[in-house]
């Protein structure tokens, strides 16, 4: 992959999809830093299977269709600044607050202390 530059927007959660789809304030401020001039954007976490093992409802999905809109509107924003895009995709395994708040079993290599 070839970017604009060495300039890059680290990942950070931004914690404002609504389970599991991205909003467009997020697609807003991405697109942002991209015009500002980043050449690479990265995503916060997103579940790899949401929601399980997501660390919030408000994580970005991967794992249906149903998010595909919304990683392409995300993707497109962000293509169209002259940017590219990187998703942080996550399972939060033992501290997965979703999972454990639901009591639903953590997956994890051997039991959370």
């Amino acid at each position: 992959m070839q970017t604009q530059n060495r300039i890059v927007l680290p990942a950070m959660d931004m914690n404002v999809s609504e389970h599991g789809e991205i909003e467009q304030s997020e697609i807003d401020h991405y697109a942002a830093r991209a015009k500002g001039g980043a050449g690479l954007i990265i995503t916060g976490a997103c579940a790899i299977d949401f929601p399980y093992g997501a660390a919030s409802m408000k994580e970005p999905g991967l794992s249906d269709d149903k998010f595909i809109p919304g990683l392409k509107a995300l993707a497109d924003a962000i293509h169209a600044a002259g940017s590219k895009l990187c998703i942080q995709s996550t399972h939060h395994g033992k501290v997965a607050r979703v999972d454990t708040a639901n009591d639903r079993p953590v997956l994890a290599p051997n039991a959370p202390d």
